[in-house]
């Protein structure tokens, strides 16, 4: 359901990977309510497991996706604090992360798929833009200091050539 962080993890491969690493993540509240009724779905299936039955190692993963998936779950009446532009984790940067840091660049099919992603940023910040005005309408607005942090990240990054923003 998180196509940027499945992309990341490197974990599946061939076509599934392929197809992970031509997507991004929405940035959209049905995304964020999907995510989390599969979060409480998954909850559900735990209880499912016997877990005097498991190994250690076993029981430990379980308490450990029982955990994160808590986590998801519990943050439904919190979810429209997640301001979708921000200075650590907002579209913004997140986006560019995907894109600079995540995405590898060794193959031509790794080109083809970065393409492919690119194509998605237009739509991804529009989904962000129009989650900010949705919160904002609701007066949920970011602290101030978070606004400018945000907006000076952001003019700083347009603002640099190119040739300039390379590691």
């Amino acid at each position: 359901m998180n196509p940027s962080q499945a992309a990341s993890s490197r974990y599946f491969t061939g076509e599934e990977q392929d197809r992970f690493e031509q997507q991004i993540t929405d940035e959209t509240p049905e995304w964020r309510r999907r995510r989390i009724q599969l979060a409480k779905r998954g909850l559900e299936g735990l209880k499912r497991f016997e877990r005097a039955g498991m190994t250690n190692v076993e029981r430990v993963s379980a308490d450990l996706m029982q955990w994160q998936l808590d986590l998801v779950a519990r943050s439904e009446p919190f979810a429209d604090f997640n301001f979708p532009l921000n200075q650590f984790n907002g579209a913004n940067v997140d986006l560019v992360n995907t894109l600079t840091v995540s995405h590898p660049l060794q193959t031509d099919k790794d080109a083809v798929n970065y393409i492919a992603r690119l194509r998605l940023v237009g739509a991804r910040m529009t989904e962000a833009t129009a989650e900010a005005k949705r919160l904002s309408g609701k007066g949920l607005i970011p602290p101030r200091f978070i606004l400018q942090s945000t907006i000076t990240q952001m003019q700083r990054f347009i603002d640099s050539p190119a040739a300039q923003t390379r590691s």
